[in-house]
C-alpha cells in the first residue's frame, strides 16, 4: 500500500502531502526507516511530504525502541502527528520529547462541536495549547459548512473529512 501511495504522491503537486498510519509493531521494525527511505528515492520524494500519524496511546506508552525511531525519523525530515488527539490519557511529556509537527483532534469532539458546547470548550483548549506549542492542528471528521466555519474559527489550520471528499482509493 505505501508504495502504491507513494507512487501516486509523486505525480501530484510537491506542495501535497500523505499521512501514512504508523502502529506500535511498525515502530519496533528495524527495517521501518530503510523501508521508507528506499521508497521516497524510488519516487523522488521528500521525507517533509510524508505526515507519520502515531495514535495518542502510542505516543504515551511508547517503548524506548519505538521513541527512539520515531525521533531518527524525525531527524531525516519526516513529519509527525499524534492522532486521535484527546481520547486517551494525554502525556504532554511525550509531545515535547518527539517533536510532534501536528496534532489531530478525534473526531468525538469535531463531529458534534457546533452542538455542544463541552467539545467546543475541549477542541479550543487544544487548539490553544497546540498553537502555543507552535503544533499544528488537524480535525477530523468535517463533515459540513457549519462544522468548517467553526475549526476556521478556532484557528484549526486543516481539515478533514466527508466535507471536502471521500476518500481517494489512489492513496
Amino acid at each position: 500500500m505505501i508504495d502504491k501511495s507513494f507512487e501516486a504522491l509523486s505525480k501530484k503537486d510537491k506542495n501535497i502531502s500523505l499521512s501514512i498510519n504508523i502502529t506500535e509493531d511498525d515502530l519496533l521494525s528495524k527495517q521501518l526507516k530503510e523501508y521508507l527511505l528506499k521508497r521516497l528515492k524510488r519516487y523522488s520524494l521528500n521525507p517533509n511530504q510524508i505526515v507519520l500519524e502515531i495514535l495518542e496511546g502510542i505516543s504515551s506508552a511508547g517503548t524506548k525502541e519505538s521513541v527512539k525511531q520515531l525521533k531518527e525519523l524525525k531527524e531525516v525530515g519526516f513529519l509527525l502527528a499524534i492522532d486521535d488527539f484527546g481520547v486517551e490519557y494525554s502525556n504532554f511529556e511525550r509531545i515535547n520529547e518527539l517533536d510532534v509537527d501536528f496534532i489531530k483532534i478525534d473526531a468525538k469532539y469535531i463531529k458534534n462541536i457546533d452542538t455542544n458546547p463541552k467539545s467546543y470548550k475541549i477542541v479550543k483548549a487544544i487548539t490553544e495549547f497546540a498553537s502555543s506549542m507552535q503544533i499544528k492542528t488537524i480535525a477530523e471528521y468535517v463533515e459540513n459548512e457549519q462544522i468548517q466555519k467553526i475549526i476556521e474559527e478556532l484557528g484549526i489550520e486543516f481539515s478533514q473529512g466527508y466535507y471536502f471528499s471521500k476518500p481517494s482509493p489512489e492513496f
